[in-house]
């Protein structure tokens, strides 16, 4: 199992001095480094923290506690079967299986966080990446742009040296407040 996240950080490592394409493929390396398992955790995770999840569980057990209250109450019978309170108040049976439910689906939303939070890990790592190359390609313009100012005009260069306080706004932008 950590082999094969491991071998997502070093396929990561390798692809360090590759082009932007090859580093735009961080979740699809993340993605096929995972096991059977971490796709579970994550099917897991991604149900038991939805809407449709609160809704589902909450219509059950309010159903699980109406019909309870009513059995206790009423006696009811239909096709010779006499119903009766399976799990009358305080609910014991009902507290059980909550227990069970919230006892296995938290270390599935762990395992689950834990991945996202190494596959945040990598995006960040990528994105460090991406800003130095992109450093590098900024420094090279404004060097080859120093350049041709310099090789085409020398007084130019050395009378306006290009400093934030001499730069000057466009007409057609507004005026600062």
């Amino acid at each position: 199992m950590a082999s094969k996240s491991m071998s997502a950080v070093q396929r990561m490592h390798k692809l360090m001095g590759g082009t932007d394409e090859e580093w735009a493929t961080v979740n699809a390396l993340h993605d096929d480094s995972m096991t059977l398992g971490q796709r579970v955790a994550n099917t897991v995770a991604r149900n038991f923290g939805s809407w449709r999840f609160i809704l589902i569980q909450s219509s059950l057990l309010a159903c699980w506690l109406f019909a309870n209250v009513y059995l206790v109450f009423h006696n009811y019978e239909a096709n010779g079967f006499n119903f009766k309170a399976w799990d009358p108040y305080p609910f014991i049976l009902l507290n059980l299986m909550l227990s069970f439910q919230a006892a296995y689906t938290a270390p599935f939303i762990l395992m689950s966080q834990k991945r996202q939070a190494d596959k945040d890990r990598i995006a960040a790592e990528h994105d460090f990446h991406i800003n130095i190359s992109a450093e590098a390609r900024v420094r090279a313009i404004l060097a080859h742009l120093k350049a041709q100012v310099t090789s085409s005009s020398p007084s130019f260069a050395a009378s306006k040296p290009c400093t934030a306080s001499a730069r000057t706004r466009p007409r057609s932008w507004p005026k600062r407040a």
